[in-house]
């Protein structure tokens, strides 16, 4: 039972991807105006995230993408007048 228990704590319940193995990460996203999308590593085993913010502008039905921004422990991309899409990545 105990290893039972300590395998399924290893990883972490809240992470929502993971790229590759042993990198999970949760991902968070500000929709609608100045919103933005951040990647977060969840267990300090990735060597970089990355987050980028898909938006839209009136008249138009296509999402226009941000550059994708990376970091060690947090991609946090810059802020965007309407956030619609969000794409997230570990590794």
């Amino acid at each position: 039972m105990a290893a039972v228990l300590a395998t399924a704590l290893a990883f972490p319940l809240f992470a929502s991807g993971a790229d590759a193995a042993g990198c999970p990460y949760t991902s968070f996203k500000q929709y609608g105006k100045n919103g933005y999308a951040r990647t977060t590593d969840a267990n300090g085993q990735c060597s970089k995230v990355g987050a980028r913010a898909g938006f839209s502008v009136s008249g138009t039905t296509s999402t226009i993408w941000t550059s994708r921004t990376y970091g060690g422990d947090v991609a946090q991309t810059p802020t965007v007048s309407n956030l619609v899409a969000s794409d997230h990545s570990g590794e």
